[in-house]
């Protein structure tokens, strides 16, 4: 019996181990791309960042950026969507936390 369940999950595993693509998984502002978001629009893009950026931080156990102001984090997002305008909000903010975390 434990054969089967073992070679049930061994089976299985590759199944478990894709990963889903970002555009399908991410809601709201972070699925848009830096272009179509207004910059300076704190509702859609700031509160979006600021959450899942916690939400990172949550999921990591890591406290990446904790000595930065929110201003700060979202001006730095805001930088790169002006910089590259053609990527994704959720690419942008998740570029920048990579960042922050190597500090």
């Amino acid at each position: 019996m434990k054969a089967v369940i073992f070679l049930s999950l061994l089976v299985a595993s590759p199944v478990f181990a894709q990963t889903p693509k970002p555009a399908s998984a991410i809601r709201g502002a972070g699925n848009e791309t830096c272009a179509s978001v207004k910059i300076d629009d704190g509702v859609s893009l700031g509160h979006w960042t600021l959450g899942f950026w916690s939400g990172l931080n949550a999921a990591s156990g890591q406290p990446v950026g904790e000595t930065a102001t929110a201003a700060t984090l979202v001006g730095e997002v805001n930088k790169l969507c002006e910089a590259e305008p053609s990527i994704r909000v959720s690419e942008a903010a998740l570029r920048t936390y990579v960042r922050y975390s190597k500090r």
